[in-house]
């Protein structure tokens, strides 16, 4: 028991030092940038697509209303020009940052995401209507980047001729991945309107699905004794889980301001694991179908 202990509490105290290691002045400075949202068309139309952009704020320096569509000059000064009307859509400079307002506002939100990622964060600060769709973008798109990094460091066991050009698996891939979960929270954080760092509130955030740490390291072992390739979609699974409650804890925390029940964090990563399923078992089929890598270069025989 004394031995478990310590490699707990060694664990845990290896968990706080990466944690700290992260910086948050890469998370301030995508929360600062440019944002700003042209909506274009009748004045009705756009007030009302107005109003679901700025929330309860009514409106925002970030936004403007043009009845027809800006000069190519004045455009380009917006990441996004919505064209809410019919008849603004045969108008106007059109391009990847032209969205016509089609659909639903979620939809529209989407998209957004969809199109500028590296805006995600500056557009949920600047826009109350747009938190929850870049809050579900920074945590589906970090979920599936631990998923990925996760399968990938769980390869050489199935093809150990894989293992010099793959992540180092133990407790290299677990820096990595909570890195990856402490910033999402940090940008999660931003999005709601915090100031980037290592706060109280991160380190409670955190401490919610801290178990986290121990059943990934369970199921990392886990992994090992499961027939090849069920080992790699085991460690995808987990990895994306964990990323998800965190992000899920974290976002009721900041929308709430209290810390979800330990249940609600069960049902949370329920869910995710049906999502991380199918996404990690696509991912290993695609993966074990690919040829080991073998040495290309021609014999010294010539």
């Amino acid at each position: 028991m004394g031995i478990l202990w310590t490699d707990a509490a060694g664990t845990a105290m290896s968990w706080w030092r990466i944690v700290s290691e992260v910086s948050p002045r890469v998370v301030t400075t995508e929360a600062m940038r440019e944002a700003r949202i042209a909506v274009i068309g009748d004045l009705a139309t756009s007030q009302t697509v107005i109003q679901m952009l700025c929330g309860d704020e009514g409106g925002s320096p970030y936004v403007t209303h043009f009845p027809e569509p800006p000069d190519s000059t004045t455009a380009r000064l917006f990441a996004f020009r919505l064209y809410v009307s019919a008849d603004s859509n045969r108008l106007g400079m059109r391009d990847a940052a032209s969205i016509s307002y089609t659909g639903t506002f979620e939809t529209c939100a989407a998209r957004m995401m969809e199109l500028r990622p590296d805006l995600s964060v500056a557009l949920g600060r600047r826009f109350p209507g747009l938190r929850s769709a870049a809050a579900t973008w920074v945590v589906k798109s970090v979920a599936l980047a631990n998923l990925q990094f996760a399968m990938l460091s769980a390869i050489p066991g199935i093809l150990p001729i894989t293992a010099p050009f793959l992540p180092a698996s133990s407790f290299a891939d677990l820096i990595v991945l909570t890195k990856n979960q402490t910033m999402m929270v940090l940008r999660l954080g931003a999005i709601y309107g915090q100031r980037p760092g290592i706060t109280t509130q991160v380190k409670e955030i955190l401490s919610t699905v801290g178990a986290a740490f121990g059943w990934r390291t369970v199921a990392r072992q886990a992994a090992g004794w499961v027939p090849a390739g069920a080992g790699v979609v085991l460690k995808g699974v987990i990895a994306w889980s964990g990323t998800v409650a965190v992000g899920k804890v974290a976002e009721a925390y900041y929308i709430r301001g209290v810390k979800p029940a330990a249940s609600d964090v069960q049902v949370a990563t329920q869910e995710a694991d049906n999502d991380a399923k199918d996404i990690a078992t696509s991912i290993a089929d695609d993966l074990l179908r690919r040829k080991p890598l073998t040495d290309s270069h021609p014999s010294d025989d010539g």
